[in-house]
């Protein structure tokens, strides 16, 4: 049996997991691109019953079409080197 101490702390604990992931997630994403995206996400999240894994695919979905309609718009950005196209996407 475990002491009431050490469970309050570990529920205590395990409270606190949440808000650092948060945070790290929040710190790591906090660029003003992908800000709003973040927050729509998190929004969704909490306030629908969806699994973990319904939201992976929905996230990939928009994903996948904002790159397909920004894809358009990048290839008349592109020159005759393609291997410049590449290194200039790096810098």
């Amino acid at each position: 049996m475990i002491p009431v101490s050490i469970y309050k702390g570990l529920l205590i604990g395990s409270g606190v997991v949440c808000v650092v992931g948060f945070a790290i997630v929040a710190n790591v994403l906090g660029s003003k691109f992908t800000y709003p995206f973040f927050m729509i996400g998190f929004g969704l999240a909490c306030m629908t019953s969806l699994s973990l894994l319904s939201l992976c695919f929905i996230g990939g979905g928009l994903v996948w079409l904002y790159m397909l309609l920004n894809a358009k718009e990048q290839s008349s950005k592109t020159s005759d080197d393609p291997l410049g196209d590449i290194l200039n996407d790096y810098e």
